[in-house]
């Protein structure tokens, strides 16, 4: 196998945070390579797919955590692609709740933190990193790699969260969906709603006892996750 692997992190973190599960999967075989997301660039409706679609070469695999997952679902999507198979991990279809899409983080959260940011990013990220690492306290490994990037950049990733929409399905390739039983973000019930709300291309596994961070820090999750994926890459 020599499947090119493309990794995708969430927000607020640097590509360094999936280094541990790309050196996983390479072991198995996969060319990975780990992209930033976009900050730079304003988040209108093509800007940031547009820079990373250009970074992907054709029939590539992409993977994505959180806010990755669901810019690589979203390039999934786009006409025209090429994207052969895409791998989410704690990834929604919409990351804050509607009225037809309950299984989400509620929308006052993630408005909240929007509010907050531009005069107290500090402590939204470190109310963010609470939440990716509960129900257990602090969050140490996903400290040191938070992006450096400035803070009204960042905001462009909050604000993101809150605009995607995948709630349509992408027929023409797999698309591997990990989830985390305690996840604060992304509530495990919407392993069952993708499930009925996507096509028979969409494979959802739960992660028993694992949380947000867990899925990109936690070296039995990683390495199971790489263990499953190796498994299904027919």
């Amino acid at each position: 196998m020599n499947t090119a692997l493309y990794l995708l992190p969430g927000w607020p973190f640097r590509a360094e945070v999936m280094h541990p599960l790309a050196q996983a999967l390479q072991t198995h075989g996969y060319s990975t390579h780990c992209l930033e997301l976009p900050w730079h660039i304003e988040p209108d409706d093509t800007g940031w797919l547009d820079t990373l679609a250009h970074q992907l070469p054709d029939h590539a695999w992409v993977l994505g955590w959180s806010l990755g997952g669901m810019l690589a679902h979203a390039l999934a999507q786009r006409p025209g692609t090429t994207i052969a198979r895409v791998i989410t991990l704690g990834a929604n279809a919409r990351f804050t709740q509607s009225t037809e899409w309950r299984s989400a983080l509620p929308a006052d959260t993630l408005h909240h933190f929007t509010r907050q940011f531009s005069d107290t990013p500090d402590r939204v990220i470190k109310r963010f990193l609470a939440l990716c690492a509960y129900p257990h306290r602090g969050a140490p490994t996903l400290k040191q790699y938070l992006s450096t990037a400035p803070a009204a950049e960042l905001a462009r990733g909050l604000h993101l969260l809150g605009r995607l929409d995948n709630r349509s399905d992408m027929t023409h390739c797999r698309h591997d969906a990990f989830f985390a039983e305690l996840d604060a973000l992304v509530p495990s019930t919407a392993r069952n709603d993708m499930k009925h709300l996507y096509s028979s291309h969409f494979h959802g596994t739960l992660m028993p006892g694992m949380t947000h961070a867990d899925l990109v820090t936690n070296p039995a999750t990683i390495a199971s996750i790489a263990s499953i994926l190796t498994g299904g890459a027919s």
